[in-house]
């Protein structure tokens, strides 16, 4: 992927009604598409009060949104980016004529889509901006990464793994956890992101990865357009997540996405985390609500 002449100053949605704020950094273009084709990878930095995380998409789910839109709101009549520029499918996507003009019709367009009260408040908006019921739930920490996706797991070493059904998938700094959809406020399951805590991309199915932490092992099926970017996104942001606490040992498969796997720090091997504090894998943190829970199977296991 590089840069392309699409890369653009940071431009600003007037966050006047909603209260939330995204600035486009740049556009790229990708050739990693299906098929081989080319398409344009869009990079939104959101934020709404003291909350800010990285939303990445291409022009097709722009149009899909639109299109969602239309339909619950065509009294609406918000106007979508053109969708065609030339009668010879994806040219308009890699002409440079029409990148820059393309570009600013999707901002138009998600600035209406963030500014507007009535459509902010469509739920196939805020999955788009991988907003949910407790997205900015300031006991839950720092928002990393959200969305649609399928999820098999929950079992003891993937003993007992339930069959994929669609979840609503949340990474935050110290745990990802999972509920049946982006309006839940109740979680369907948790798993902690500990010093052992593995990520990687499935070698055999495209669109999948797994993340194991401890005795608890999930499975995630992405679907939709290029599942295996989507999943590639998942992974990078365990990855970039997993690397801010001391580790020192990771590995890629043979996609060349890292796996990411702790070494126990805690348990007395030498390594950054020596630094820290009892050996720990991550700083202290102040002013932060703790819950203790115990796993009654393991603790008289």
């Amino acid at each position: 992927m590089g840069n392309s002449a699409l890369d653009t100053q940071a431009l600003r949605i007037d966050p006047r009604d909603t209260g939330i704020t995204v600035v486009c950094g740049a556009a790229e273009l990708d050739e990693s598409g299906s098929g081989g084709s080319s398409y344009c990878r869009y990079t939104f930095y959101c934020g709404f009060g003291s909350f800010s995380w990285v939303l990445y998409t291409r022009f097709s789910e722009v149009s899909q949104l639109h299109d969602r839109i239309a339909q619950e709101c065509s009294w609406y009549g918000i106007k979508g980016p053109t969708k065609r520029f030339t009668v010879l499918p994806q040219r308009h996507e890699t002409r440079t004529e029409y990148l820059d003009q393309r570009n600013r019709e999707v901002i138009k367009f998600l600035t209406a889509a963030a500014t507007t009260p009535e459509i902010w408040g469509l739920r196939p908006v805020k999955d788009f901006f991988e907003v949910s019921a407790r997205s900015f739930d300031p006991d839950l920490g720092r928002k990393v990464k959200e969305g649609l996706v399928s999820c098999s797991g929950g079992g003891i070493f993937g003993v007992g793994l339930t069959g994929f059904k669609q979840r609503w998938l949340m990474l935050r700094e110290t745990f990802v956890a999972w509920f049946d959809d982006s309006t839940c406020m109740e979680l369907r399951g948790v798993m902690v992101i500990d010093p052992n805590m593995e990520v990687s991309l499935s070698e055999r199915l495209g669109g999948d990865f797994w993340v194991r932490s401890g005795q608890r092992l999930l499975f995630v099926h992405l679907g939709g357009r290029d599942p295996w970017r989507k999943a590639e996104d998942w992974v990078s942001a365990f990855a970039d997540l997993l690397h801010t606490r001391p580790r020192t040992s990771h590995t890629t498969n043979r996609a060349g996405i890292p796996k990411v796997a702790g070494l126990g720090l805690g348990s007395g091997e030498t390594g950054p985390g020596a630094a820290l504090r009892f050996a720990s894998f991550a700083p202290p943190r102040p002013s932060c609500p703790v819950c203790w829970y115990v796993c009654g199977r393991s603790y008289f296991g």
